[in-house]
Order: structure tokens, then C-alpha cells, then sequence
């Protein structure tokens, strides 16, 4: 019975996060909509591109030593997984702080979104690197 307890409270919880004020702005909500995007092309762009393998790939490369990071292709998953994890972060405290210091909730919608875009960058550099 506590269960049920639990779960009906998240998802009231869920369902007032979904329908906030938060959501409705549109800096907030087209920053989480292009961060929602460039995440899934990571993980489209990987999946496509990196074949698995039993042979280590280049995951980094150096303008002064060159290559000077090999290891196991699943870890070229490591990128979006940073990103989702920086994303629910920054979700979480966009959703805390915007009815007390909105500016600090668009400084952190639009820092996920640069945050995403430079993992997209690696992320083409890491398929250039391996084709």
C-alpha cells in the first residue's frame, strides 16, 4: 500500500513539472527541446558510424603526440551519457530555480545547450577519427 503511496506521488509530482511555468517559456523550452535533439544524434551518429569490435579505436586525438587515447569501442558511449546526465541535472535545477531567479534557469538552459553542443562536436571528431 506504501508503494502505491510513492508512486502516485511521483507521478503527481512529474505531471506538475510537466505542466509548470518552467516549460511554457520558450528560452527554457526550445533550449531542452535542441539539448533533447542533439543528444539523440549523438547517440544515432555512434550507433551507425562505430561497428563493435574486439580491436581497441582512437577515442582522442592530440595536435602534439597524435593519437594518445585507445580503448574499447562501447566507451565512445561515454559522450551522450555525459550529456543526459548533464541534462537531467540542469533540468532538475532550471525546474528549482525558476520561480526564484528566472535569469539563473535561462543561464542554465542555454549553458546545457553549449554544453551539448561541444559533446556533439567531440562526437564528430571521434567518428572522423575512426572512418
Amino acid at each position: 500500500m506504501a508503494s502505491l503511496y510513492f508512486i502516485d506521488r511521483v507521478f503527481d509530482r512529474f505531471n506538475k513539472v510537466v505542466h509548470s511555468l518552467c516549460l511554457k517559456d520558450p528560452v527554457v523550452f526550445i533550449s531542452l527541446l535542441v539539448v533533447l535533439f542533439l543528444n539523440i544524434f549523438m547517440w544515432v551518429f555512434f550507433v551507425m558510424k562505430i561497428q563493435p569490435t574486439d580491436a581497441p579505436i582512437p577515442l582522442h586525438y592530440n595536435i602534439y603526440f597524435g593519437v594518445d587515447y585507445i580503448d574499447m569501442w562501447y566507451k565512445v558511449y561515454v559522450l551522450p551519457l555525459f550529456g543526459i546526465l548533464v541534462g537531467l541535472i540542469n533540468c532538475f535545477f532550471i525546474y528549482w530555480f525558476y520561480l526564484k531567479e528566472k535569469l539563473l534557469s535561462y543561464f542554465l538552459a542555454v549553458n546545457t545547450v553549449f554544453v551539448h553542443i561541444f559533446l556533439f562536436m567531440g562526437t564528430y571528431l571521434i567518428i572522423w577519427l575512426n572512418s
